[in-house]
Parts: structure tokens; C-alpha cells; sequence
């Protein structure tokens, strides 16, 4: 018999795989969250009827819309759009800053996938919301947003 003790290395019971990180930032913070100005938004560019007409007028995620503007009017196939929707007035608790503009919701984003001469149909990409007829309808902006450091100081 030897004195030293045989060692044996435990079965593994739960092998967890590694996951990527979690992103901090995600689409809906930046494309769902509203936004408020003082420039006035036209009410000539707005979601005028869901397509295929059916009992439901909210258009979601994957739907078609028709838009009030086509081809005569710039909007060229592959145009993104945002469906927004005017809330309410905002204004500052501040008296000597007063009035901060207008609030509005984003409803959702969409593509022109089919454009007229005075129309355009817009498929929905991503919905914050049911996109209703009369929503307004503004360009689609890109946010930038910078990659955060993997690695950061906690305090």
C-alpha cells in the first residue's frame, strides 16, 4: 500500500456556456423612447389607411401601410420612415425656461417597398406601438451611438 491518496477530479454536473455580453443600449431606448421639439412636424406626409383593410386599423410588426406622398414628391422605394404621434405640449417647472415644445411617440418604423405618383406603401420593420391611420410620418434617422468599454470602473 502507498501513503499518498489518490485524487480523483469531480464529474462536472453543470457546464454553463460562456454568453456574450448583454447589450446596455438596445433599438428600443433609441428608436421607441419619443422625443421632444419645437419645429413643427407637416401633417402632409401621415399613414393614410393599413393595407389589407380588415377589422383591425392598428398596423404592427410586418404589416403594410399607405402613405398620403410618393413619387411626386421624393419618397423613392427603400425610403425608411418613423410613425410618430403628437401627446402633448411639455413645458419646464422653471418659469424663466417656459415652454420646451412639443412630445412625441414613436410608433414605429417603416420601409417604402411600393411608390406612386401620389402615394406610397410602407412596410412596418419594428413597432414601439400600433401604427394608426393619421399617425405623421418623418424621415428615419440613424442614431449613432458609441460602443461602450467592455470593461468599466465601478465605484
Amino acid at each position: 500500500m502507498t501513503s499518498e491518496a489518490t485524487l480523483e477530479t469531480p464529474p462536472v454536473i453543470l457546464a454553463l456556456p460562456d454568453l456574450p455580453p448583454t447589450l446596455e443600449v438596445k433599438a428600443v431606448d433609441l428608436y421607441c423612447s419619443g422625443f421632444i421639439t419645437t419645429r413643427e412636424i407637416s401633417p402632409d406626409l401621415n399613414v393614410m389607411a393599413k393595407f389589407p383593410v380588415t377589422e383591425s386599423v392598428i398596423a404592427t410588426e410586418g404589416d403594410y401601410v399607405y402613405l398620403s406622398r410618393g413619387a411626386n414628391s421624393g419618397i423613392t422605394t427603400g425610403d425608411l420612415f418613423t410613425a410618430v404621434r403628437a401627446t402633448r405640449n411639455v413645458s419646464s417647472t422653471r418659469k424663466s425656461v417656459g415652454e420646451l415644445g412639443q412630445h412625441y411617440l414613436e410608433v414605429g418604423q417603416m420601409r417604402a417597398v411600393m411608390v406612386q405618383p401620389e402615394f406610397s406603401m410602407a412596410r412596418v420593420l419594428h413597432s414601439c406601438d400600433g401604427i394608426e391611420v393619421g399617425d405623421l410620418t418623418v424621415s428615419f434617422d440613424e442614431i449613432d451611438f458609441p460602443e461602450l468599454p467592455s470593461v468599466r470602473p465601478t465605484v
